[in-house]
Order: C-alpha cells, then structure tokens, then sequence
C-alpha cells in the first residue's frame, strides 16, 4: 500500500467522521444517515483524490435495511443476487497500491496469530474463523470499530 494513501485512511478510519456500517462499502440505513465499511472509507478518499468510480444506485434487500443504496463500482459482487459490492473496485486498489480486492493482514490479537480480510473484520470479526465462532482465548470479539482496523492496518502486516 502507498504510504501516503495508507496515512490518509487511518486518519480517516480514526477521524470519528464515517459511520461503520457492514456488508456493503457504503449505503444509507434507514435513519438517513450513510454508513460505510472500511473499505467504503478509502473508496470516498479515492474520490476525493479525483478517481473515478463507478456509482449507481440500487434496490436491495438487506438486513431489514430494504431500499435504494447508492453503490460504488461498476460490477456485483454476484451478479445473480444483485448485491452491493463488497470489494474494494479495480481504481481504487490500483490507485491505493492494494493488490487485494478485499485486504488481507497478518497480525497478533491477544496472543493468537491471526491471518484476516479486512471486510471481514468490519462486519463479523472472527465469525467463521478457526476459532469458535466469535470466541477467541475464551473472549468474545464480535466484529471490529474503525479504531481497531485502523490498529491492524498500522501494525499488522498486508498478505501480498
């Protein structure tokens, strides 16, 4: 990841700025408010910077969370079920320097090891892990805050 870029995420992971959402890179719940994954995070700084990505919006049906969500990038993550992206698009890895659609980081959590994408992290933490199904050294970790991810893209280390 370019350095720059990567300073400019954790700050804005860290900023209190983006509301955390899961399971799409951005949409807007019902309250009217937009939430964003991690990922949806560096999407808007990629805008920002002047790339062009693909938006549009869309009729999903999600968690309860029925409605339009506007959608970054051009392509579903499955085209048969319509689904927002839940993939970092092609420009913005590319002009992030990411050459994982969806990051992956090695990284130590109370003692473990751990091997895990970021989407991931964002929406169920260690849910469907090696460990017992959000437990981890008797704990349970639910997903991670933007803090967290911030902490793990900083310290741990990207699986090229």
């Amino acid at each position: 990841m370019k350095a720059d870029i990567k300073t400019k995420w954790l700050a804005a992971l860290r900023s209190g700025d983006y509301k955390q959402g899961k399971g799409m890179l951005k949409y807007e719940n019902i309250a009217g408010e937009m939430e964003y994954c991690c990922l949806g995070v560096l999407c808007e700084l990629a805008i920002a910077d002047g790339v062009h990505i693909d938006t549009r919006e869309e009729y999903i049906e999600s968690d309860g969370h029925d409605g339009n969500f506007p959608c970054f990038g051009g392509a579903y993550s499955d085209p048969d079920k319509k689904e927002a992206d839940e993939v970092l698009p092609p420009e913005v890895a590319e002009w992030a320097g990411i050459e994982k659609n969806i990051p992956v980081y090695n990284f130590r959590y109370e003692g473990h090891d751990v091997q895990k994408d970021l989407a991931t992290l964002n929406d169920a933490g260690w849910f469907q892990t090696d460990y017992d199904l959000g437990t981890i050294g008797g704990h349970q970790t639910g997903r991670f805050d933007f803090q967290s991810i911030a902490n793990v893209i900083e310290f741990g280390e990207e699986v090229k």
